[in-house]
């Protein structure tokens, strides 16, 4: 259910001009709160109450809604979010979600998500690459492999923090460009070096798990039903 969603939030993003810092805020939000009730499965609990599958697009639109508010210039308008669901919601049903949010919430809405340590961690690769000029493809390819590490309710599991997600993914993104810093007695060690643990906090050890989770998504999206992010960085 929540790949669903996710996968689609993508979709929506991608048509309404969503900046990619509101999709990773919106994503953030959802999985905040929403977990597996044992004594009542047609539910998920997120602080004090409870959401229904059926209102599961109304939630995703919502918290893509409140993200774009508080990121972008022009948010999505709310008939936009309504007309994209296929009216499985009306405006007034879209308002009420998000005052019950940002109450369940105590309106602390500004969180942290992989985002925010992705531009430091890419700073701290192109100043320990064998190459002087930024790589044109490795941001592109960070953002793809973001938007993938979101996807998976798994792998999100395991990245429970997102600096860890984040440094993942240019750990990746650095191996699959091939971009060293110059080790020529042992490539593989020179996807991550000495600068990148220091501004990052993770040594290649821990970044181990994650990447080759993240490794294993990426080799299967093309073929994968939740492949929104595929097509959208294609």
């Amino acid at each position: 259910m929540r790949a669903i969603l996710v996968n689609w939030l993508v979709e929506v993003a991608a048509e309404y001009k969503v900046s990619v810092d509101a999709y990773h805020l919106a994503v953030t939000l959802l999985d905040i709160g929403p977990s597996q009730n044992a004594q009542q499965p047609q539910h998920h609990h997120w602080k004090r109450f409870y959401v229904h599958r059926s209102d599961f697009q109304a939630l995703g639109c919502t918290c893509l809604w409140i993200a774009s508010k508080l990121e972008d210039r022009t948010p999505p308008l709310q008939d936009d979010l309504v007309y994209i669901s296929d009216q499985s919601f009306d405006a007034e049903r879209l308002r009420a979600w998000e005052n019950r949010i940002c109450d369940g919430l105590g309106f602390r809405l500004h969180r942290v998500t992989p985002l925010h340590f992705v531009h430091q961690a890419l700073r701290a690769s192109q100043a320990c690459a064998s190459c002087q000029n930024p790589h044109p493809v490795l941001r592109q390819l960070v953002l793809y492999l973001l938007a993938l590490g979101r996807l998976p309710l798994t792998l999100n599991a395991v990245t429970s923090s997102p600096s860890l997600l984040a440094a993942s993914a240019v750990y990746l993104g650095r191996a699959t460009l091939g971009i060293t810093t110059g080790n020529d007695d042992d490539p593989a060690n020179g996807f991550w070096s000495p600068t990148l643990c220091y501004y990052t906090g993770y040594t290649k050890k821990d970044l181990t798990d994650t990447v080759l989770a993240l490794h294993r998504y990426q080799s299967t999206v093309d073929s994968s039903e939740y492949r929104a992010a595929y097509l959208e960085y294609k």
